[in-house]
């Protein structure tokens, strides 16, 4: 069987469970999508609101997001050699704080390819005759999906309300580089309910973790997994990817990473966090 009737075969039996399992979203981040099942995934959208949200979060990323990401690629590149960059233009890029919500029944969402533009973008830079060294991560982009509502991108808008976990809900952590990882990565998390007064009290968080060979990082299980001695309330999750053997020990040291963070092309380390609510009908936290 050829690889496009395989997907459309996946993609019937998926969408007899749940739409948005369907593989062909994945295929579409991935910019892999034939011009077929792109039309089908348009024709489902135009029938299921959940669908057209999809269709907007899991669009490949398009030349505005690869400029921009060649233009921060470019400013750290002069900023660690002294050399001028080319005169960037001077419309302005999107807000790469943008957030698409999605409907919290999407299981499995996991995209281990990067995107081809944004790989394009990088290996642009690279191309212009700019020297550096590519020990270390890229920049990672956090999606956060399960609840009641999912988000891709971060950092969330300022006010905006956590997804929110209740008993039986699922919650994935996808963490996926701009560019594949030159190196063999490890993932540290830290955690700390709202309340918490000091260091003490934000402590190691150790889920399961899957990396992939290029370093793109899943967190993924149930509310009662993940967070089983945790009460209802507002949690935030810390997250530090970065070389193995080069992250941070402690919870002081990796907020204070957070604070100091390099944002160069590559660095030993990124940190990420989200917000997220518990609420399974039992007492809050503090």
């Amino acid at each position: 069987m050829k690889d496009d009737e395989l997907l459309r075969a996946l993609s019937r039996a998926a969408r007899e469970d749940d739409p948005l399992v369907d593989p062909r979203w994945d295929e579409l981040a991935a910019d892999r999508l034939s011009e077929e099942d792109r039309e089908a995934l348009e024709a489902l959208a135009r029938q299921d609101p959940e669908a057209q949200e999809a269709l907007k979060a899991f669009a490949p990323l398009g030349e505005d997001v690869r400029a921009a990401t060649v233009e921060r690629a470019l400013a750290a590149l002069t900023h660690s050699t002294g050399v001028d960059a080319p005169e960037a233009s001077k419309e302005e890029g999107p807000d790469s704080a943008r957030v698409v919500r999605l409907q919290g029944r999407r299981r499995s969402l996991m995209t281990w390819v990067m995107a081809a533009s944004l790989a394009a973008a990088v290996a642009a830079v690279w191309g212009l005759g700019r020297f550096g060294t590519t020990a270390g991560v890229p920049l990672y982009e956090l999606t956060v999906v399960g609840g009641e509502q999912s988000t891709r991108s971060a950092p969330r808008a300022p006010g905006e309300e956590p997804p929110q976990l209740g008993s039986g809900s699922r919650l994935e952590l996808l963490l996926r580089p701009a560019e594949p990882a030159h190196e063999s990565v490890a993932v540290r998390a830290f955690l700390a309910t709202r309340g918490a007064a000091s260091l003490s009290e934000v402590r190691r968080w150790e889920p399961p973790v899957e990396i992939s060979p290029e370093g793109a990082v899943r967190i993924a299980g149930t509310r009662e997994a993940l967070f089983p001695d945790l009460p209802a309330g507002e949690i935030t999750v810390l997250l530090v990817v970065g070389a193995e053997g080069k992250l941070p020990e402690d919870a002081a040291a990796a907020l204070r990473a957070e604070r100091e963070e390099d944002q160069r092309a590559h660095a030993p380390f990124r940190v990420l966090r989200v917000r997220l609510r518990l609420d399974d009908g039992g007492r809050q936290a503090p």
